[in-house]
């Protein structure tokens, strides 16, 4: 839309001009397909490493414009982790697939070269002492649910907090990418989606099945023995024993 050019435009004037800046990427949906009147923009603004991080949010001509000042070593430092530790894409996809609209020097052409290449990269070897971690925060979320059933008291935010400690552990434990819990349904049903989002991998058809139909029935009794299942499928899968939990910190 023309309205959302005027305020990529304004916005680039003003910080092209700051000492320090290398490059601005404009990502999000916004910048993947014909933007509405009411989609926001993401823009994230690429410094040397004397300009202060900043995360902001600014209403420009009735639209919010979320930006993020990151310097390139920060940057380069964080897709690293993605790799060796996190086991995600999440930073790497946004230098990778977000569209470059201020590049003076072409450092930002080389940090999109970079996230390209890296977004190919395997995640390194699973630390077990975190992935027994997640999946004892999957199981004290399981039996927070059991006891608040057992008292009859509310248990649906222990029933979804179980449902996405399960999808992180089962995911880190695979070397898959952290499917986010905002978008897990949609990103799990929709191929579509999938592919826009950049997700290379999602796990298993029978994690994928018993996951959803978490989501899709909501009648108690059903939702319970739902999750049941899911619970006993994750667990059965991993290297976690409730009768014999140990980490090392």
């Amino acid at each position: 839309m023309k309205r959302h050019e005027n305020i990529l435009n304004e916005f680039i004037t003003k910080y092209a001009v700051l000492p320090g800046i290398k490059g601005i990427f404009w990502g999000g949906s916004s910048s993947g397909h014909a933007p509405d009147m009411y989609s926001d923009i993401d823009l994230f603004v690429v410094t040397d490493d004397n300009v202060q991080r900043k995360h902001g949010l600014r209403q420009m001509h009735g639209i919010d414009v979320e930006y993020f000042v990151n310097p390139l070593k920060r940057i380069y430092h964080q897709m690293d982790m993605e790799i060796k530790e996190v086991h995600d894409y999440w930073v790497i996809k946004i230098y990778a697939f977000s569209k470059i609209m201020y590049d003076p020097e072409n450092e930002a052409n080389r940090l999109q070269k970079k996230a390209l290449e890296m977004f190919e990269l395997p995640f390194s070897e699973i630390d077990h002492n975190r992935d027994l971690q997640n999946y004892f925060q999957a199981y004290d979320a399981y039996q927070k649910f059991q006891g608040l059933l057992q008292l009859h008291l509310q248990w649906r935010v222990m029933y979804y907090e179980c449902m996405k400690a399960l999808l992180n552990a089962h995911c880190y434990h695979n070397k898959l990418p952290l499917i986010p819990w905002s978008k897990s349904q949609r990103l799990i049903i929709d191929p579509q989606y999938r592919q826009a989002y950049h997700l290379k991998r999602i796990p298993e058809s029978e994690f994928c099945a018993l996951f959803i139909r978490c989501f899709e029935n909501k009648e108690e009794k059903i939702m319970q023995r739902n999750l049941n299942e899911l619970f006993k499928y994750c667990i059965k899968k991993s290297n976690f024993n409730p009768e014999n939990f140990t980490i090392i910190k």
